[in-house]
Order: C-alpha cells, then structure tokens, then sequence
C-alpha cells in the first residue's frame, strides 16, 4: 500500500496528466498515489502513477540520486501495466536501464558520439554491453556508430575498403535486431563498395539477409531538394549483387535475388539493366528459353551493343552452337572497345578452331594477347592454353575477320527477329537540328495499313547504309513503332526493287487556290485540313489558280499542327473531288466590295472587279474549299466566273 492522502473526491487521473504537463510532477505524484490506493484496479489511475514514476526516476538518475532511483523503480515494478501500451512500456524499459549501473556509461558514450568521437563512443558502449550481454539498445546504439565511422570513409577522396569492410563485418558480428533503418542503411554502404575491387556484395548479402528488406527499401529515393528520383535501395542491390553473383558462378545466391529483381521491375523508370542480369541469371541457372527471351528483348533496345549480342551467344551455345558462332560475330561487328572483349574474342576462338578456321582462330587470341600486353594486363589462362596447343605455332594469322563477321552477323539478326514482319518504306530527306549541326537524322516514311498516309519517322543518318541512296528509295525495314510516342526501333534494314520512286505512297488531286507572285508561292488544297505550299523552283511549270494537282504528300506532326509536303509535282487533267472543288451559279450580293452568292459563297473583291460584278448580278463558276481563320469555319471561295447575267 502507498502512502495516503483523503483528498481525492473530485480528482482523476485527467489532473495528474494535467499536472505533469506543467512541470509539477512531484505534485502529480502525491496525486497519483492517492488515486491508485483508492482505486488501485483502475487502468488509468495505474498509468498516471506509471508515467509519474517515469518522470522522476529520468529526474533523480540524471542527478544521481541511486536510492530515491531506486526507490521509485521498485514502485514502477509492483505495477501491473496494459502489455499493449506500446508506448509506456518502452519507456519503463528506457528507465529501467537509467537506473541500471552503466547508465552514466552509455550517457558518456553519446556524449562522445555527439562530439564526433564515434570510436571512444563504441569503446563505451563494448564495455556496458560486457555488463549487460542482451541488452539489444547497447547492440543498436554500437552499429549506429559504426555505421557512422563506415559512412565517413566514403568521404575520402580514396576510400579505403579495407577499413570499411572491416566496420561492416564488426556490424555483422552484433547481430542486431532486423529488420531495421540501420540494417538497410549498411546494405546501402555495402552497395557503394561495388565500384571497388575486392568486394563480394552477393557474399555479403548472404549473412545480411535478403529477406531483411523492409517496404521503404522498395520505393524510390526521391531528393527533397530538386526533386529528383533515384532507384530504390532493393533495386541496387538486386542489380549490382545479380551481376557479381553471376561473375563469381554463385548458383545458392541467385534465386533469391531474381525474387527481389522481379519485385523492382515494374515500378523501374529503366529497367533494361535489371532485365539483363535478369537473363545473365537465368542463363546461369539453366532456364535457356526465358532467359533467351528476355536477352531478345533487351537486344531489341541495345541492338548495337556487342554485350548483349555475346549474352545471346552464350545462351544459345547450351544448345546450337552455330547460332551462337553468329552471334559472336554480330558482337564483334559492333566494334567494341578491344579492353572488353577478351572473353569474348577468346569463344568465337574456340569455335572457330572446331571450324577448323585456324588461321581466324589464331587473329581472335593474337588480338588478345596484343591488347592485354598493351595494357600490362596478364594474359588470360584461356589464351596461354590456346597458344600452347601445335596448331598455333604452325598457323599464319588471318589479316583481319571483318568479313568473316558481316557474312554472319545477319544471321544472328535473322534468327532474332525472324518473327516480325518486314515493313516497306521510303527514304525521306536528310536534315540536322539547328543545336546538332554535324548529327545527320534521315526522315523515314514507314508503309500504314491504318491511315493513308505513311508514318514518318527518323533514324540517324549513319543507323544504316542510307547515304549512298536518294529521297524516295524503295526500302524495307523490320523493327517495332511505338504509335503513342511515334518512335521506332529499327532491328534490320534492306532496298527493295521497284519501278518508281515513293512506291508506298498515294496519289491526291488537288486545286491550286492561291499564287504568291511576290514570295513565289503556289498553295494548294487537296481535302479538308489538307494542303500545302510549293515553291515555284519545285513545280513542273508555270502555275495559276484553278489548276489541277496531282501530288503524293508526306504527312507530319510540327510544334504548331499538321504539316503536309509535296514529294512528287505534277499538273493533271483530273477533276478534283467536289469535296475540294465545286460549280456554282448564284445571285450575287455586295457589300462593301465583297460579293457573297446565295449558297454563301465568297467572291473577294478583285474578282469581282476583274469581271464587272454588280449586285444582283448572276454569276457561274467554279468555287474553291476555304478555311475562314477569323471565322474558325470552312466555307467555299470562288476562283473563276464564267459566265455572268445582268437584268
């Protein structure tokens, strides 16, 4: 029983708060005490006295008072508190330790820590935990220094790995609760030391515990600054511990971070270099079809990198070697950097020498050999195995096997894209952007089964072989077009044979209804929405309005609308559609010298000068599409009076 006091007839627990948050908890206390000897079941007369006791066993540790410490601890323990008030017994823990006998030692230890001395901070906290060997806050509170003293290496203009493989190890060694913010924020630092040699993250991953990724390391980094968004920390790791795993042949490390990589790919702003090492993976583990499948689907984005070509050939090498001979060869057609592609060089070798193609064989490991000596680099155990064989020393070198890899780098790609369809198309104009004056771009226009018109798009002049052809050249392409970004990806390019020019485009008669002498203009309309301007340098002959057209036109998207072009001029004898052209004959009204017929058309006022026009006159003629800009609305233009009757 605690000591009493009968004043509590009109007081409750909501006055011992009420006196706490005032700062009288001595006061808050008597009254506590009151409150729970008269009500001692009461829950929230025990956690009133409860956070009393909290408040004065924070107050007297800190002052050093062990015995009324003490004291008010042994209260604290005869309570019976709510174990779902997380809140509370947290803090009873928190006290409880404040009053153990290394408190002052963990209070020196922060003390330390916020002086940035982090490793005196960790010598304290050792030696508390020697005392106190469970106590998971001491374990905490040693990893966040250490992980402080790990995060300054990388301050360093060189960082010293070794240090920070020996803090990442002493981390491990305190098996702290996970998972956790701390936990993570190790692995990010072990993420970082991926950029430098000696460091297996997939190694260190196994004793951190995949599965010890919690929610937020999904979601990406986003800078609070500028706003920028950077991958995730599951995503690092997945993608740098997936690529040392399948350097390093850990068959045990893999599954578990394909789980994690099939988790952070669709929420990936990029994520061809997941879906890499994704394939690299399953290739690994023996899943040739899907991991082929996916290879095929990066090489469709990263067509020109030899890596993904030799990723091909790998995969294929489980089980048609002479498809991946043809890849190999596409690899080396990309004409990568020679530091890169010793590996490589050194399989199509292997090849080529069950070829029998010796002399093709030897040039693969000689360029080897030459590249790495170069360097100062040693020689790969591969090439020394091959040099020493008797076929080498009795075999000249082929000169060169570039033409051995352009006989068979399309194979590779036929075999690649061997399912899409091919798509005709004609060659465009070649044109740079004002800021890329020396970055040639060639208009393509691609064969549109849904539209009349082609699709145009552009390709870098040197994509392909386009520079020796004209505008209007019968080709082909295989790729893949994107109708909502209206990009396409070329795979593979061909001529075609045909007897004219712009073969896949259509024919449109249209009216010539306007010639600017003075800018040498001629303008045409073919349909609603339709037309164009031609200068007089791009027509057949001399030009007036009313003039038949028979035009193929481009069609493209500009910053300020539609835009047609004319690619091919001719003047024709066809009639025009009397959606575009029309005859009328009308009574004419005038109005401030601008005639108007009674089906609305427009007669401008030099045309009715030029044919003695009068009003109410009858005119007939030949009438023109026109758009009206002030009016917004289409209506009908007149471009030639015939006949003319006055009564």
């Amino acid at each position: 029983m605690f000591i009493q006091n009968n004043n509590t007839s009109s007081k409750t627990s909501k006055d011992v708060f009420a006196l706490r948050k005032v700062g009288k908890i001595d006061e808050a206390y008597n009254l506590a005490i009151e409150l729970i000897n008269s009500s001692p079941n009461d829950e929230w007369n025990v956690k009133a006295f409860a956070w009393c006791l909290i408040d004065l066993i924070k107050r007297d540790a800190k002052l050093g008072n062990s015995d009324s410490t003490n004291h008010y601890l042994q209260q604290l323990d005869s309570l019976s508190i709510d174990p779902n008030d997380e809140i509370l017994n947290k803090q009873v823990l928190y006290v409880r330790n404040m009053a153990s006998p290394i408190f002052k030692e963990t209070q020196r230890a922060k003390q330390a820590s916020k002086e940035g001395k982090h490793q005196l901070a960790i010598n304290i906290y050792t030696k508390a935990l020697s005392e106190q060997p469970d106590n998971h806050d001491i374990r905490s509170s040693i990893g966040w220094e250490i992980y402080k003293l790990a995060k300054a290496q990388f301050n360093n203009e060189n960082v010293n790995v070794f240090a920070v493989k020996k803090l990442l190890n002493d981390y491990l060694k305190l098996n702290c609760n996970v998972p956790s913010l701390l936990h993570s924020l190790f692995l990010g630092l072990a993420d970082k030391l991926t950029s430098h040699h000696n460091f297996n993250l997939a190694a260190f991953i196994k004793i951190w515990g995949i599965q010890n990724l919690r929610d937020e390391d999904f979601e990406p980094y986003v800078d609070d600054v500028t706003g920028n968004s950077y991958p995730s920390l599951a995503s690092k790791v997945a993608l740098h511990g997936t690529k040392q795993a399948v350097e390093h042949n850990d068959l045990e490390s893999l599954p578990l971070l394909l789980e994690v990589i099939d988790r952070v790919i669709p929420s990936s702003d990029d994520p061809i270099w997941l879906e890499l090492n994704k394939a690299r993976a399953l290739n690994l583990l023996g899943e040739y079809q899907k991991s082929f499948d996916l290879a095929v689907k990066v090489a469709k984005q990263k067509i020109g990198e030899y890596w993904i070509w030799e990723l091909l050939g790998d995969i294929q090498g489980n089980y048609d070697k002479s498809s991946a001979f043809n890849c190999y060869c596409r690899a080396l057609s990309s004409n990568p950097k020679e530091n890169f592609i010793a590996n490589l060089r050194l399989k199509l070798a292997e090849l080529l020498i069950e070829k029998g193609n010796y002399s093709a064989a030897k040039y693969e490991v000689t360029c080897v050999m030459d590249a790495r000596n170069r360097e100062g680099w040693s020689i790969p155990e591969k090439a020394e195995m091959l040099q020493s064989q008797s076929w080498f020393s009795a075999t000249e070198a082929a000169a060169s096997n570039q033409s051995l890899y352009k006989d068979h780098a399309g194979k590779a790609e036929e075999v690649l894209f061997q399912n899409l369809p091919w798509i005709h198309a004609n060659l465009g104009s070649v044109f740079s952007l004002p800021d890329k004056p020396n970055k040639k771009r060639r208009k393509i226009y691609l064969n549109n089964s849904e539209d009349r018109f082609p699709v145009e798009i552009t390709l870098p002049e040197n994509r392909f072989s386009f520079s020796s052809l004209p505008e209007g050249a019968a080709v082909r392409f295989k790729g893949e077009l994107d109708r909502i970004t209206n990009r396409f990806t070329a795979y593979q390019f061909e001529t075609r044979t045909t007897a004219n020019q712009w073969d896949i485009f259509s024919s449109f008669i249209g009216v010539v209804d306007h010639v600017n002498v003075a800018k040498k203009l001629v303008h045409v309309i073919f349909d609603r929405g339709v037309d164009t301007v031609i200068p007089f340098s791009k027509t057949p002959e001399r030009l007036i309005v009313g003039d038949s057209i028979k035009a193929k036109l481009s069609k493209s998207k500009t910053k300020h609308g539609t835009k047609y072009q004319a690619l091919t001029i001719a003047k024709s004898d066809e009639k025009a559609s009397t959606n575009v052209l029309k005859e009328f004959s009308d009574d004419v009204r005038i109005s401030n010298g601008l005639g108007f017929t009674s089906t609305d058309i427009f007669i401008d006022r030099n045309l009715l000068e030029d044919c003695d026009v009068e009003d109410g006159d009858t005119v007939s003629g030949k009438a023109v599409l026109n758009y009206n800009k002030k009016r917004s609305s289409w209506g009908w233009k007149a471009i030639a009076i015939n006949n003319k009757e006055r009564f």
